[in-house]
Parts: C-alpha cells; sequence; structure tokens
C-alpha cells in the first residue's frame, strides 16, 4: 500500500485528507452494499410476483359444506353465523337451522335476509353479537341504497313464527316476530377473503373484523361504481380463482369499489 505525503501540509491535515478519504471509501462500499440489497429485494419481489402469477385456487374442488348454500361467515370468536340469499334460503335458515340457543338477527327493511347466529354450545360476546348485526345489515338493501348504517333488532328463534291473525297471509320467506327485541346500530362492513378450514380452501364474505382474522388473504369492499359482475372479475384476478361463481353468490345486491388488499401472503395458503 502505498501512501503519498504532501510535504506543503503538516502532518494533520495530511492524517485529515487520509481520514476524509476513508470515509468517502466507507459511504461508498455502503452505498454499493445497499444497491445490492434493492437488487435482491426486486429479484425477491419479481419471484413472488411470479409464483402468484402462475397459482390458481380451484374452490369447486371439494364437496362444499353445508352452510355454504347460505350467506355465511365465521366470527372473530368462531361462531357460524349464516343468512338467507333469498325468499326459500330464508324459509330454510329459520325453520331448519335456527335451535333453540341460537339468535336471529333482522331488519325492517324489505328483503332483508333473516340471519342465525349458532351457537354450537360455546359463549357468545359482543362482538359475535354486533359482527352478526353487521352482516344482516349489509346484506340487505341498506347496501344497494348506499347506506352506512342500518338498525338490526336481535331475537330469539321461538320469537319468529308463521302464526298470523285470523285472515292474514304470510309471503314465502317472511316472518312474524312476537315479544321484545334487542336493538342494534350496525355500521356496514365487507370483506371477501380466503380461508383455510384444515384441508379445504374456502371463500368467506362477511364483516371485515371477522375476515381478517380467519382469511390469509383477503380484499376489503366499499359502496362505490362497479357493478357486482365487474367487481367479482376483479377479485377473482387479486385472490388467483379460477372463476368468478363463487364470488358472484357471495356479494349483497349493489355495486362496490375496493378499499383494501391484502394478499401478499396468498401463496401460503
Amino acid at each position: 500500500m502505498e501512501i503519498t505525503i504532501d510535504f506543503d501540509k503538516s502532518v494533520e491535515a495530511n492524517a485529515e485528507s487520509y481520514y476524509e478519504e476513508a470515509k468517502e471509501a466507507r459511504r461508498k462500499i455502503q452505498g454499493a452494499r445497499d444497491t445490492v440489497e434493492r437488487a435482491k429485494q426486486k429479484l425477491e419481489e419479481a419471484g413472488s410476483t411470479r409464483n402468484r402469477d402462475n397459482l390458481t385456487i380451484k374452490l369447486d374442488r371439494r364437496k362444499p359444506r353445508w352452510y355454504e348454500k347460505y350467506h355465511w361467515f365465521i366470527t372473530t370468536n368462531d361462531h357460524l353465523v349464516i343468512g338467507g340469499r333469498d325468499a326459500s334460503t330464508n324459509e330454510q335458515v329459520i325453520k331448519k337451522h335456527a335451535e333453540t340457543d341460537d339468535y336471529v338477527f333482522h331488519t325492517e327493511a324489505p328483503g332483508s335476509p333473516f340471519v342465525v347466529l349458532k351457537r354450537d354450545g360455546k359463549r357468545f360476546s359482543q362482538d359475535d353479537y354486533d359482527e352478526a348485526a353487521t352482516f344482516s345489515a349489509t346484506y340487505s338493501q341498506a347496501w344497494k341504497n348506499q347506506l352506512s348504517t342500518l338498525d338490526v333488532f336481535q331475537v330469539t328463534p321461538d320469537q319468529v313464527t308463521k302464526e298470523t291473525e285470523a285472515g292474514e297471509y304470510i309471503d314465502k320467506g317472511a316472518f312474524m316476530i312476537y315479544g321484545k327485541r334487542r336493538e342494534h346500530k350496525a355500521q356496514l362492513s365487507l370483506a371477501v377473503g380466503l380461508w383455510r378450514d384444515g384441508n379445504d380452501i374456502l371463500l368467506m364474505a362477511g364483516p371485515r373484523a371477522a375476515v381478517h382474522e380467519h382469511c390469509t388473504a383477503w380484499v376489503d369492499l366499499a359502496q362505490g361504481g362497479k357493478s357486482k359482475g365487474e367487481i367479482a372479475k376483479s377479485l377473482m384476478k387479486l385472490l388467483c380463482l379460477n372463476r368468478t361463481d363463487d364470488i358472484l353468490t357471495q356479494l349483497p345486491s349493489g355495486t362496490f369499489s375496493i378499499d383494501t388488499v391484502h394478499t401478499d401472503d396468498i401463496q401460503t395458503i
């Protein structure tokens, strides 16, 4: 190693000059390291994107769960919630699946589903009630009408009946509600995500908190300008699904926009 000394400078000045050159060299080395790290990160991201682009999740390669014929989700505390999709499934939700220890949620808005919060031997928390109420509001006409909140009431199954006053008629999918109600001011909330349950991957749509709790990848939706078909195509790409059929059946009536996307971990499903 050669050291050049400037005899026009003092010893201290020569030392300072070499010190500054050393600092500059260290900065260049660190800069080169940073460049290498950025390049590595870009390569990893590119590889991740390629893996994602090649990923296709086929939800139809399994036997459907019984509750998938309805609107459904799992609360943050692991309770199943189901809701009718039409008059026929409204009838089934109440007549076949509403048991003594469950709760029923409904709204006064026309076209609202009957929603059942299943106990399944576990205690309910306030979050369970709130999420079931949110689900009931979101799948009513409130989403289509661009409302942000809706009044929802909660009753026990024995308060829901087809019995009417003499001479009255009640339509298919509709029920009479008798007795005291517990009222909720529900905030509409919707996300769609992929939930791995054992060896199966299920598409779950419901309140954001519940979907975020259970799903590896999800997309938060808001009211917007895209039709159900348009948003289903967007979700199919974002969630790497092979078709839109499953998505279409999970969405409420109305129009949509994409709010937040969390799909970075989709390869781990």
